[in-house]
C-alpha cells in the first residue's frame, strides 16, 4: 500500500514534468525540487507537523500546474521533452518520500493524507474535463 500511494504520487509528478511546454515544465521542476527538500528535512514525527503547510502549498501548485499541462495537452499542445534533470529530480523525490515513511514514526498515513487531497482533485478537474467532451 505505502509503495503504491507513494508510486502514484511519483508518476503524477512525471506527468506534470512530462506534459508540459516550457514555462509550465520549469515551474514543475522547481516545486519538485523544492518538495524534496522539504522531504530531507523530516528526520522525526515532529517535523511532519511542522513541514505540513509548506509541501501542502506545494502539492497544491503543483496540482493546478498539473491541470494546466493536462488543458494544454486537450487543445493539442505536443509533450515536451522531459530533461534528464527534471526526471532525475522527480527520482529524489520519490527517494525522500520513501526514506520518511520507512524512518518516520506516522508518516505513512500523514503523507498518504497529503496525497489524497491531490489526487481526489485531479479526479474532480478529470471529470468536469471528461463531461465537457
Amino acid at each position: 500500500m505505502k509503495k503504491r500511494v507513494i508510486l502514484s504520487c511519483c508518476l503524477l509528478l512525471l506527468f506534470g514534468l512530462g506534459s508540459c511546454q516550457k514555462a509550465p515544465e520549469r515551474k514543475g521542476y522547481v516545486i519538485i525540487k523544492r518538495l524534496r527538500q522539504d522531504f530531507e528535512e523530516i528526520t522525526k514525527e515532529e517535523d511532519l507537523a511542522f513541514q505540513t503547510p509548506k509541501i501542502k502549498k506545494r502539492l497544491q501548485k503543483l496540482t493546478k500546474l498539473m491541470q494546466l499541462a493536462a488543458e494544454n495537452a486537450s487543445k493539442g499542445d505536443k509533450r515536451a521533452q522531459v530533461p534528464e534533470e527534471y526526471l532525475l529530480e522527480s527520482d529524489r523525490l520519490c527517494y525522500e518520500m520513501l526514506r520518511v515513511c520507512e524512518e518516520v514514526e506516522g508518516a505513512r498515513p500523514w503523507l498518504e493524507n497529503l496525497q489524497k487531497d491531490m489526487l481526489d482533485k485531479l479526479d474532480v478537474y478529470q471529470r468536469k474535463t471528461q463531461k465537457r467532451h
